[in-house]
């Protein structure tokens, strides 16, 4: 009960960031939304959506799914394959595009070594390739990462970097990020094979702490705040900064 009700509190104290946060950016208040498509390497293509703020009239990017459902805008830059790096979205132009659809979640339980060489393969096999997700901050850029570190021998935090200059809100969760960290060291050893890659040993992301109440409070608000909170991108690292103070 004492964990539950400082958690509670801690829920609430990230609520109040949240608002705070929103009301200072005003980035959900728009006049209007333009997706793009942007080339990162090869045929790789991400999505953009920049916001015109009502406030400040600045242009940020957001959201890389709003470019999936403009066909005009995926012919004009010549797009033939769409990867969808998400299990619940959508595939709107079967007749007009080759598809493939990966079965992930941007949970830190999700293992993405199963679903890479598939991903790879794909690419490889296409002209020009949209990866998208729906935020396109975690899952896709973590699947473009995976074709940079493998296709191009890149590091992680290159691949990374590329990434962040295209679409500066880029940041895998976690999870993905040791993940690729992994793939990064076995991409450099003497038994690296494709065919391996969905055979790496994964374990489920804690926090390093001894505390198991404080590492059970971090997952469970992480989930919590990912399904009821519209900003979650934005409001995670606070969490994790707030629960870290309750419990320390």
């Amino acid at each position: 009960l004492k964990y539950l009700l400082q958690l509670i509190r801690s829920y609430l104290s990230i609520i109040s960031l949240i608002k705070g946060r929103m009301q200072k950016t005003n980035i959900y208040k728009f006049d209007r939304k333009d997706a793009v498509i942007c080339k990162i390497i090869d045929n790789i293509y991400l999505g953009i959506t920049f916001i015109e703020t009502a406030i400040n009239l600045q242009f940020s990017p957001h959201r890389n799914s709003e470019a999936s459902e403009d066909k005009a805008l995926l012919k004009a830059n010549g797009i033939t394959h769409i990867l969808v790096a998400a299990r619940a979205l959508v595939k709107h132009f079967p007749d007009d595009f080759t598809y493939l659809q990966l079965d992930l979640a941007d949970f830190f339980t999700q293992n993405l070594f199963p679903h890479i060489k598939h991903a790879l393969d794909f690419i490889n096999s296409g002209e020009k390739v949209f990866v998208h997700c729906a935020e396109g901050v975690s899952r896709s850029p973590s699947i473009i990462i995976s074709y940079l570190i493998i296709e191009k021998n890149m590091k992680f935090q290159d691949a990374l970097d590329m990434l962040v200059r295209t679409k500066n809100d880029v940041y895998p969760n976690p999870a993905f990020e040791k993940q690729l960290i992994d793939l990064e060291k076995f991409r450099a050893s003497p038994d690296f094979s494709i065919e391996k890659v969905a055979h790496l040993p994964f374990c489920i992301y804690t926090l390093n702490c001894n505390n198991d109440q404080y590492d059970k409070a971090i997952s469970l608000l992480c989930l919590f705040i990912k399904y009821k909170c519209e900003s979650y991108h934005y409001c995670l690292n606070p969490a994790l900064l707030i629960v870290r103070n309750v419990f320390n």
